[in-house]
C-alpha cells in the first residue's frame, strides 16, 4: 500500500500527540514495553525452524533489551540494582564534550568561547570582526525583488530586522533579538521602496499556468542581473502566497534556478515567504534571517574551538538527474572545510557514464579512476584555499567507501604528501533508539545527551548529535531542540585511516553546529554532509559548472 506523504505525515503527528505527550523518551519506552507485555507471554519465546522440529535450529527472544555503560565527564560509578542484570551490558559508551564556538572579544582584543551562537554573539563580537573591522563596508547594502503589490507590506517586516525583539517561547535555546547592529556590529542598509534598489516586479498576466511560471522566473533573473551590478550584498526575494504555485511544480525548482543563476553574477539571494512574515515566532525569524544575511554577504559569525589546526574536512555529494535523452547525469560535489569549521569553496564536476555505477538504491560509486580524479579536484580546491596542504584529511559522504573508491581517493592525495586520511560514511542509524536512565535506573523523561558515542565493533560506532544540551537559562537545566521525538543516532563508519573515534565524534558535533543556514543550536548531520549534497543538487543547473569552482555561500 503507497500513502501519500500528507497521510503519513498526519498520522505521524497523531501517533506522536498520542504516544509523546511532552515526555517522549519515558513515554515511548512505556508504549515499547506495552507491547513487550502483549508479544511475550512469558520471559522468553522459543522458535523452531523447521516448525516445530527440535532436531532443528532453535531460536530464542527475550524481552530485555541492551544496555550502554556510559562513563561522563564526572566519572562517578552506579552500582546495578538486582533487577538489572550486568551481561546486558554489551555496549560502552561515552559522553562527549560539545565543541565550543569562538567569537572576538573586543575589550581584550582576544578570541573569546561560548558553546550557545546567539549568547556569543550579544557578549562578543562575530568572529570575524578581528580581521575585517577596519577595511569592510560599515553597512551591509541589501537588493529586493517584491510583486508589486506587496512593497509597502515587506518593507514594514524588514525595516523590524533593527528593532529589538524579545524571546516569548523556547526559553531554554532562544535570547531576545537586540537588533542587527546590536547582534553582529555592522549596519544594513534596507532600500526605500522607490530606491533603484527595490525592484517591483508584476503578477503574470497569462491565463497558461505553465507559461505563467517562466513569466515570473524571468522578471526575477532580470531583476537579479540588475540588481548585481548596482553594489548589493544580498538579494532579498518575497514569495506571496498567492505567487507560490508558480515557484514549484514536476521536477521544476524557482529556488534552485535563482541560486543557480545568481551564483552566477557573484551574488547571493535569500527568500521570504508571506508564512514567515506572519508568523509569531518574531525573534527567532529575525536572528536566523539575520544570521543569512550576514553569513551571505561573505562574513563569518563563528568558528570550532579546539579542533586539530592541521585538518582539513571535505564533504562529497552527488546529484543525478535525467537528460532529455532518459540517460543519468551524474554530477559531484567536493566541498572543502577548514579545520575550524568553515566552509570554504567547492567544486562541481560531471562524471561520465563509464566511470561510476548505480547500487539498488541509485546511489553512484566511482571507478578507482574517477575517485582519483576527484581526489585532484580536492588538492586543487585545497591549492586555492589554504596557504599550505593540511597534513590531514577527512573525508564525509552518506554511502559507503568501495575499494576502487579508497585506492583511488589515497593514491591521489597521497601523491600530494598528506598521508594521514580518513574516509568516514555517515548516515542515520534508523533501526536503534536508546532511551536514558537516571541515577535511581527509572527511566528518564528526558532522551540521551548530544555528544553520546559508543562503538558497535573496531571501525563502526553511534553518535548522537541530536540530544540533550545545557539550557541557556541555567546550564544545570536540559534542553532537547524540537523535543518531540525520540532521538536517532548517526552510524560513522571509517572505512581507511587510523584516526581514533573519541577525535571523530567531537569533530563531527562540532561541524553539525556550522550550518549557518540555520540558527538551531546544532544540525543533526555535520555541514560537510548537508552541504555537498545540496550544492550537488543545485549544481547542475549550472550553464557552466564541470571544474568551476564557486563560493559555498552563494548557494545558501
Amino acid at each position: 500500500i503507497k500513502f501519500e506523504k500528507e497521510i503519513l505525515k498526519a498520522f505521524a503527528d497523531t501517533f506522536s500527540a498520542h504516544i509523546n505527550d511532552k515526555a517522549p523518551n519515558f513515554n515511548i519506552n512505556r508504549y515499547i514495553d506495552e507491547w513487550i507485555n502483549i508479544l511475550l507471554c512469558t520471559d522468553i519465546l522459543k522458535g523452531y525452524i523447521p516448525n516445530q522440529d527440535r532436531a532443528g535450529f532453535e531460536f530464542k527472544i527475550a524481552g530485555n533489551s541492551a544496555l550502554i555503560g556510559v562513563i561522563n565527564a564526572r566519572n562517578y560509578h552506579l552500582a546495578l540494582p538486582a533487577t538489572i542484570n550486568s551481561k546486558r551490558i554489551i555496549f560502552n559508551g561515552i559522553e562527549c564534550k560539545d565543541p565550543d564556538l569562538m567569537f572576538y572579544n573586543p575589550l581584550q582584543n582576544v578570541m573569546s568561547t561560548d558553546f550557545h551562537p546567539m549568547r556569543g554573539l550579544l557578549n562578543n563580537h562575530p568572529y570575524d570582526f578581528a580581521f575585517g573591522s577596519k577595511i569592510s563596508r560599515s553597512s551591509i547594502r541589501l537588493g529586493v525583488i517584491c510583486p508589486i503589490n506587496y512593497s509597502e507590506r515587506f518593507q514594514i517586516f524588514l525595516n523590524e530586522l533593527n528593532n529589538r525583539h524579545d524571546a516569548q517561547f523556547n526559553p531554554d535555546y532562544l535570547i531576545s533579538f537586540p537588533g542587527f547592529f546590536d547582534a553582529f556590529h555592522i549596519g544594513l542598509n534596507i532600500p526605500l521602496i522607490n530606491d533603484p534598489q527595490w525592484a517591483k516586479i508584476p503578477s503574470p498576466q497569462n491565463s497558461n499556468a505553465a507559461i505563467a511560471v517562466k513569466e515570473f522566473r524571468d522578471r526575477i533573473l532580470q531583476q537579479i542581473d540588475k540588481l548585481s551590478t548596482q553594489g548589493t550584498d544580498v538579494i532579498i526575494i518575497y514569495i506571496p502566497k498567492e505567487y507560490e504555485f508558480l515557484t514549484s511544480q514536476d521536477n521544476y525548482d524557482l529556488h534552485d534556478i535563482v541560486k543557480a543563476f545568481a551564483a552566477q553574477k557573484n551574488i547571493s539571494t535569500q527568500f521570504i515567504r508571506e508564512k514567515t512574515i506572519e508568523s509569531n515566532l518574531r525573534c527567532q525569524i529575525m536572528w536566523a534571517l539575520s544570521l543569512a544575511i550576514y553569513v551571505k554577504s561573505c562574513h563569518i559569525p563563528w568558528v570550532i574551538s579546539g579542533l586539530q589546526q592541521d585538518t582539513a574536512f571535505v564533504g562529497v555529494g552527488y546529484s543525478i538527474n535525467k537528460s532529455e535523452h532518459g540517460t543519468n547525469i551524474v554530477v559531484g560535489c567536493s566541498h572543502i572545510y577548514s579545520s575550524d569549521g568553515q566552509g570554504l569553496k567547492y567544486k562541481l564536476s560531471k562524471i561520465n557514464d563509464n566511470d561510476y555505477v548505480l547500487d539498488r538504491k541509485n546511489n553512484p560509486f566511482l571507478t578507482e579512476n574517477e575517485a582519483y580524479k576527484l581526489g585532484l579536484n580536492i588538492k586543487e580546491l585545497f591549492y586555492k584555499s589554504f596557504t599550505e596542504l593540511p597534513k590531514r584529511v577527512v573525508i564525509h559522504k552518506r554511502t559507503p567507501f568501495k575499494r576502487e573508491e579508497i585506492d583511488g581517493l589515497v593514491k591521489s592525495l597521497s601523491s600530494a604528501g598528506i598521508s594521514d586520511i580518513q574516509l568516514l560514511e555517515i548516515c542515520y542509524e534508523d533501526n536503534i533508539r536508546c532511551f536514558a536512565y537516571k541515577q535511581d535506573f527509572c527511566i528518564d523523561s528526558f532522551p540521551v545527551k548530544r555528544g553520546l558515542y559508543f562503538p558497535v565493533d573496531k571501525n563502526t560506532m553511534l553518535l548522537y548529535t541530536h540530544g540533550i544540551a545545557p539550557s541557556v537559562r541555567n546550564s544545570k537545566f536540559r534542553y532537547i531542540q524540537g523535543g518531540k521525538t525520540i532521538p536517532i543516532p548517526l552510524k560513522i563508519v571509517k572505512h581507511y585511516g587510523s584516526g581514533n573515534m573519541a577525535q571523530i565524534a567531537t569533530e563531527i558535533l562540532g561541524l553539525s553546529k556550522m550550518n549557518w543556514n540555520s540558527f538551531g543550536l546544532y544540525s543533526k548531520l555535520p555541514c560537510t554532509i548537508e552541504s555537498s549534497n545540496k550544492l550537488a543538487k543545485v549544481g547542475w543547473l549550472l550553464s557552466q559548472y564541470n571544474g568551476t569552482i564557486y563560493d559555498y555561500r552563494l548557494f545558501m
